[in-house]
C-alpha cells in the first residue's frame, strides 16, 4: 500500500467462481455478498491485471475511487487477487501496477506454502495404514465432542475395539497379512459409522469409535 501511495488494500482468495476478503487494511472497505459482480470476476477469469478509476464498482463501499487488481496466479490457476485502492480520483501508473505485480509471486510462494503446510498437518492426523483418524486427530477431536457436549446438554460416547489374537495371527501369517487385517478392520469401522460417528486407529490393533449424541 505505501509503495504505490495506495489508501487501502486487501486480499481476496478466488475458489472457482468464489470470491472471499482473506484480508484488507479498512474492514469496510470491500463488500464481501458484491465480489463477483465486478472488476475482481474479470480479473479471475481473464488473469490480467486491471487498473482505473471507478464511480460504480460494487463491491467498493468508497466511491469514486482509483483501482488496481493483479492476479496471483498458482499452477495455472487465478487463486488470489491483490487490490490496491486510492480515494482520490488519481489512477494508478503503470509503474505502481508493475510494483504490485512484482508482489504477485511472493504472495503465490505463500499461499503454496501455505497449501502444502496444511496438507502435512492434514496427513500428520491420518494414520498411514488404514487411513483413519490417528491418535492425534482423537485426542483433537474428543476434547471437540467433549466441550460441545457440555454445551448442548447431549451425551457423547466412546468405544474401544481390540483386535483378538493378533500378534498370534501376525507371527503365523506374516506382517503384510497382519497389515491387511488391520486396514479391513479399519473398513469395517469406517463404513459402518454414522454420520456423526468418527473412527480411529488407536495404536496397533487397538481402535476408537467416538459416538456423538449418543448415550
Amino acid at each position: 500500500v505505501r509503495l504505490t501511495h495506495a489508501t487501502w488494500g486487501a486480499l481476496v482468495a478466488r475458489d472457482g467462481d468464489r470470491l472471499d476478503v482473506v484480508h484488507q487494511t479498512d474492514d469496510i472497505l470491500l463488500i464481501p455478498e458484491r465480489l463477483g459482480d465486478g472488476v475482481l470476476t474479470r480479473v479471475g477469469d481473464t488473469g490480467q491485471p486491471v487498473a482505473e478509476v471507478s464511480q460504480t464498482e460494487p463491491a467498493v463501499a468508497r466511491l469514486p475511487c482509483a483501482l488496481a487488481a493483479v492476479p496471483i496466479v498458482l499452477a495455472g490457476h487465478v487463486r488470489a487477487i491483490l487490490v490496491i485502492l486510492r480515494e482520490s480520483g488519481r489512477p494508478f501508473a503503470a509503474h505502481e501496477v508493475d510494483l504490485v505485480t512484482q508482489l504477485a509471486p511472493v504472495v503465490a510462494a505463500a499461499l503454496d506454502k501455505g497449501d502444502r503446510l496444511g496438507s502435512m498437518e492434514q496427513l500428520a492426523l491420518v494414520d498411514a495404514l488404514t487411513s483413519l483418524g490417528n491418535r492425534r486427530k482423537l485426542d483433537d477431536d474428543l476434547d471437540r465432542a467433549v466441550s460441545e457436549a457440555e454445551s448442548s446438554g447431549e451425551a457423547v460416547s466412546v468405544a474401544m475395539v481390540d483386535v483378538d489374537h493378533f500378534k498370534a495371527f501376525n507371527d503365523t501369517n506374516g506382517h503384510a497379512a497382519g497389515d491387511e487385517a488391520l486396514r479391513a478392520v479399519g473398513r469395517a469401522l469406517g463404513e459402518s459409522q454414522r454420520a456423526d460417528d468418527t473412527a480411529y486407529r488407536y495404536g496397533g490393533e487397538e481402535f476408537c469409535v467416538v459416538f456423538r449424541r449418543t448415550n
